[in-house]
C-alpha cells in the first residue's frame, strides 16, 4: 500500500514504520488535496487558480468511523500526531443531535512547506469495495460501462518502485495532485460512475498519464491509445453554423495531421509553447462568451476560422456548459458506443478508458488500434490514433528519491 505524507514523517519523525500513523496522516492530507482540487477546478476557467500550497489552510472533516477503519485504537494515534505537530485539530466540533458535525483536521502549519512524498506501507492484500457503481446512469451504454467496471481490478499499480512513481508524479502539472491520485488508488474503497455527459470515472482515470504507464495487467505493462487533439476534431460535427468548404477543409486537415495546436502557436504572439495553446484552447471551448472573446487565442482562432469561432458563440450563447455537453456526449458515443462496443465484440480481454484513451493488455494491441482507426474513419473524425509511450524520467528526478526508503535522523519536530 502507498500513502501520501510529508517527507519529515519518514525521514525525521519516528513514524517511518508506524502504519497506523502514516495512514491517518495520509487520509487527512488526501482529504485536503481533494478539497483544493475542487476549488482549483472551479477557478480554472477564470484564469489563475490559487496556489496548491493554500490547501493546508483548510480543515477537513474526518469521522471516527473512518479513523476506526485504520485503527481500532485510533484516538491514541491521533493524539500522538497532534502532540508531535504532524496534524492540527480544529477546535470547532459538535455532537449535538440537532446539528452534529465531525471533528476536522489539517496538516500542521510547521509542515506546510515540507515536500509531500509517496511512501510504501506493508499491508495484507484485501479486496476493494466499490462504494459507488455505474448503476443505471449509463443508459443504453450501461452494458459497456459495467464491463469496464468489472475489469478495473485487472490493472495493478505495484508499490515495488515508489521512488520511480514519485519521480513520475513530479512530471505532472501539479505533482501533489498526481501523488494524491496514486494514494487514492491504493485505498480499499473505490468508485465507478458515469457523469451527466456520459464520461466514465474511476480511480484509474485520476492517475497521471505517466503513472498510468506503470500499470500492469497479468504481469505485463499495459498498452494504450488515444485520439490526437480529440476535442478540436469534434468541432466540425456541430450543426449550428454552416462552415464554407475551404475553411472546413483547412481545419479538418490540421486536425487530421494532429497540427491544430502547432498551427495556432505559429499564429499567436501571446503563447510560447504548444502546452499553453492546448490549455487555452480548452478554456476557449468552455468559457462564457463574454470571457472567451477577450482571450488572445480567440482572436487568433477567429482570424483563421471565422465561422467555427461564430459556432462557439452560438453553441454557448445561452449556457456556456452546452459546449462541454456537446463535446463530452460525442466523446462518450465514440468511445463506448463504437470503440468499446467493437472491442468487446472481438475479445473478452480486460480494458479501461480515460476519456478519449483506452488501455488493454499487449496481445490485443493491434486489434485495439485497428478498431480506433476504423471508428475515426466511420465517424469522419479527422484525428490520429496515437500509442502512448512509457515516460522517461530525467536522471536528476530519479536520484532525488533514491534514498527515500531508508529513513534516518529520527527526532521529534517539537523537540
Amino acid at each position: 500500500m502507498i500513502v501520501l505524507v510529508p517527507q519529515a514523517m519518514v525521514t525525521a519523525l519516528p513514524y517511518a514504520n508506524d502504519k497506523q500513523a502514516l495512514k491517518i496522516a495520509s487520509l487527512i492530507v488526501c482529504r485536503q488535496i481533494g478539497k483544493c482540487a475542487e476549488e482549483r477546478a472551479k477557478k480554472w476557467l477564470k484564469g489563475k487558480p490559487d496556489p496548491p500550497k493554500k490547501i493546508f489552510a483548510w480543515y477537513r472533516n474526518v469521522t471516527g468511523e473512518e479513523f476506526k477503519k485504520i485503527a481500532s485504537g485510533y484516538r491514541k494515534v491521533v493524539m500522538r500526531l497532534e502532540s508531535d505537530k504532524v496534524i492540527q485539530r480544529n477546535g470547532k466540533y459538535s455532537n449535538h443531535k440537532v446539528n452534529p458535525f465531525s471533528m476536522s483536521y489539517r496538516l500542521h502549519p510547521l509542515l506546510w512547506e515540507q515536500p509531500l512524498n509517496l511512501w510504501n506501507v506493508t499491508q495484507r492484500a484485501s479486496k476493494r469495495k466499490f462504494h459507488r457503481t455505474v448503476g443505471n446512469d449509463g443508459g443504453h451504454l450501461n452494458e459497456h460501462y459495467r464491463a469496464g467496471e468489472q475489469h478495473l481490478q485487472s490493472f495493478v499499480l505495484t508499490d515495488a518502485d515508489v521512488p520511480r512513481i514519485n519521480a513520475l508524479c513530479d512530471l505532472a502539472k501539479w505533482p501533489d495532485q498526481a501523488r494524491h491520485a496514486v494514494a487514492r488508488y491504493f485505498t480499499r474503497s473505490w468508485w465507478s460512475k458515469v457523469d451527466g455527459y456520459g464520461r466514465y470515472h474511476s480511480p484509474l482515470t485520476l492517475l497521471s498519464k505517466a503513472v498510468r504507464g506503470e500499470l500492469k495487467c497479468q504481469g505485463e505493462s499495459v498498452v494504450g491509445f488515444d485520439y490526437a487533439n480529440f476535442q478540436p476534431c469534434l468541432l466540425p460535427h456541430q450543426n449550428v453554423v454552416e462552415v464554407p468548404s475551404p475553411e472546413r477543409k483547412r481545419y479538418e486537415e490540421l486536425c487530421g495531421e494532429a497540427r491544430i495546436y502547432d498551427f495556432m502557436l505559429e499564429q499567436s504572439q501571446h503563447h510560447e509553447t504548444r502546452a499553453e495553446i492546448k490549455d487555452d484552447y480548452l478554456k476557449m471551448l468552455n468559457r462564457k462568451n463574454e470571457n472567451m472573446v477577450k482571450m488572445p487565442l480567440f482572436h487568433v482562432f477567429r482570424d483563421s476560422f471565422p465561422n467555427y469561432a461564430r459556432a462557439l458563440k452560438v453553441i454557448k450563447q445561452h449556457d456556456h456548459r452546452e459546449m462541454a455537453r456537446f463535446l463530452q456526449r460525442l466523446e462518450a458515443k465514440v468511445m463506448f458506443d463504437e470503440v468499446v462496443k467493437q472491442f468487446r465484440a472481438n475479445t473478452e480481454a480486460p480494458f479501461f478508458t480515460v476519456h478519449d484513451a483506452i488501455y488493454t493488455e499487449p496481445r490485443n494491441k493491434h486489434l485495439l488500434q485497428k478498431i480506433m482507426t476504423e471508428t475515426a474513419s466511420k465517424l469522419f473524425l479527422h484525428t490520429q490514433v496515437k500509442q502512448e509511450t512509457p515516460t522517461q524520467i530525467p536522471i536528476n528526478k530519479q536520484t532525488i528519491y533514491d534514498g527515500m526508503n531508508l529513513p534516518s535522523g529520527v527526532y521529534c519536530l517539537n523537540g
